[in-house]
């Protein structure tokens, strides 16, 4: 299912409710990665075979937000079949293998992202912003609705202060800007002595005067 930018802004405390086609052959891995995503209020859907997965997604194509896939040695070709097939549902490849060429090929069937296991929760608390990409790049310049809701949202689950970081921000420019008007007051005031103003013929008549 490919979210506009319109889905995102009526969804309500996005990204809880993320709806997550994980498919993954080691039941073990699958459950340890499932409880991860159930703790964050993504909705996980499991899979252990790429037919079946394909089979859900033929069946009910607005099911899911985004899928997390893994490769291994065993199972590559299924994997780049099921990338491959799905081209329009944000795919996340994972492997505990280390090869290059399994990655990039992954990227170039349309991989979104691919992460090395274990996987970590900051990686997997993340992958909703690969829904909201898909959104933009879907939604092309009618993005008529704001998206401020979708930010509020993710703001407040990330428990992020944005407010008083802009005030702190703004508080820091302005005691830089009086530093530096301290800074050039001092640097002018020794060339002042230095280079006295020049006198004027009032001030000459004065010291005549006085002598």
């Amino acid at each position: 299912m490919v979210c506009t930018t319109n889905d995102l802004s009526a969804w309500k405390d996005f990204p809880k409710g993320l709806r997550v086609l994980l498919l993954e052959e080691d039941s073990s891995s699958a459950a340890d990665i499932k409880s991860k995503l159930e703790a964050m209020d993504y909705i996980v859907y499991t899979f252990y075979n790429e037919n079946e997965a394909l089979s859900a997604i033929s069946n009910e194509p607005g099911s899911f937000h985004v899928a997390i896939v893994e490769v291994s040695t065993s199972n590559s070709n299924r994997s780049f079949k099921f990338l491959e097939t799905s081209k329009d549902l944000p795919t996340i490849m994972t492997s505990s293998i280390d090869c290059l060429n399994t990655m990039m090929k992954c990227i170039a069937l349309g991989a979104v992202e691919f992460l090395r296991k274990p996987l970590s929760e900051d990686k997997l608390r993340n992958i909703w912003q690969h829904v909201v990409h898909k959104a933009f790049n879907a939604g092309g310049g009618d993005q008529s609705k704001s998206l401020k809701p979708v930010k509020d949202s993710v703001v407040s689950m990330l428990e992020l202060k944005v407010g008083p970081e802009e005030n702190e921000n703004e508080n820091m420019e302005k005691t830089e800007n009086v530093s530096e008007a301290q800074e050039s007051n001092e640097q002018q005031s020794p060339a002042s002595d230095k280079y006295p103003a020049p006198s004027t013929p009032a001030t000459e008549t004065r010291r005549e005067t006085a002598g």
